[in-house]
């Protein structure tokens, strides 16, 4: 964390590759911890982005909950296994968590500027129903079984604003579809997710018109827009959720966080509660963590403290 710590840069261009190599050498002394956790790879539909990786926990136990994991990157980057020297990023967040308890899954999805919206979200989507189908090959001899009634998400950046705009569409979860799929997600945590591009923001301009298209159509569509307009049935079958920081995020991040954390409140206040009567969105600003370092932190043994809350939460 000693980076992290020393710099006062914000910018995500600006910190991401430095961030990222200032983990890679104790991420390195501990790959044989990170890679003891089984991990089986899988095809969920027809492309090579259509893969995801399950993190076994090492565990006696007949089930274990699913925890989905959603990375970001801009809606134009990410890799659920990035290439050498930093192919342990995503794998030490599996490992962490899988140790943890939790049955993790991460899966790729289809990026800019190959497809528009919202093809990732229902890419996402595929995939959490590829893994409630409970597939026989999915379960791993001598490991725990995904328990596919007991579900959780958190998702970081890019991947935050998928999942704010899975819960909250009217269309992408279809009625028939909504009460099954969101009865298994019992919790969700957003992680720096960007919820609206009204003002500054931390997004490439281009990137947003590629996938949402024009100002107006991005309006429409965007995570904010979507909590204004959702119906009150809507809100009311969202599931808890947990809202998350970085210290150190960029303020064309923060302020969005602030405004979607506002409206999303008011909206289950307005509808009586969420599923389970929710009316409050819990804030945590994780101490010292600049927008990349959290997640590359896990099974560092540096700046993994910030899971505590969040384990607290899933379990609560």
């Amino acid at each position: 964390m000693d980076y992290v710590n020393k710099t006062s840069e914000v910018s995500i261009p600006l910190i991401h590759e430095t961030t990222i190599e200032a983990f890679l050498p104790l991420l390195e002394k501990n790959r044989e911890y990170i890679e003891e956790i089984p991990r089986k790879t899988f095809q969920y539909g027809p492309t090579e982005r259509h893969q995801l990786d399950v993190y076994y926990p090492i565990s006696t136990a007949a089930k274990a909950p699913i925890l989905f994991f959603v990375y970001g990157g801009g809606f134009s980057m990410g890799n659920r296994i990035f290439p050498e020297p930093q192919s342990l990023g995503y794998p030490c967040l599996g490992a962490f968590f899988a140790r943890r308890g939790f049955v993790t899954v991460i899966a790729d999805y289809r990026l800019v500027p190959h497809i528009k919206y919202p093809k990732p979200v229902e890419d996402l989507r595929d995939a959490f129903q590829w893994i409630f189908e409970d597939k026989p090959e999915i379960h791993l001899a001598g490991h725990p079984a995904p328990d596919v009634e007991n579900a959780f998400i958190m998702a970081h950046s890019a991947g935050a604003t998928h999942i704010a705009t899975l819960l909250l569409s009217q269309t992408i979860l279809s009625p028939s579809v909504r009460p099954g799929f969101l009865s298994r997600i019992k919790k969700v945590v957003l992680n720096a997710g960007a919820y609206h591009f009204r003002s500054e923001h931390a997004a490439d301009p281009s990137v947003l018109e590629a996938y949402y298209g024009n100002t107006t159509e991005l309006r429409d569509k965007e995570p904010l827009s979507l909590a204004e307009k959702a119906s009150l049935d809507l809100i009311k079958s969202l599931p808890d959720t947990l809202m998350m920081r970085g210290e150190k995020e960029p303020r064309g991040l923060i302020v969005p966080n602030e405004e979607f954390r506002s409206e999303l409140e008011k909206r289950l206040k307005d509808a009586g509660g969420g599923r389970n009567g929710q009316t409050e969105v819990r804030l945590i600003v994780n101490k010292g963590h600049n927008h990349i370092s959290g997640h590359w932190a896990l099974s560092s043994g540096e700046g993994e403290e910030w899971t505590e809350e969040v384990l607290t939460f899933l379990r609560g």
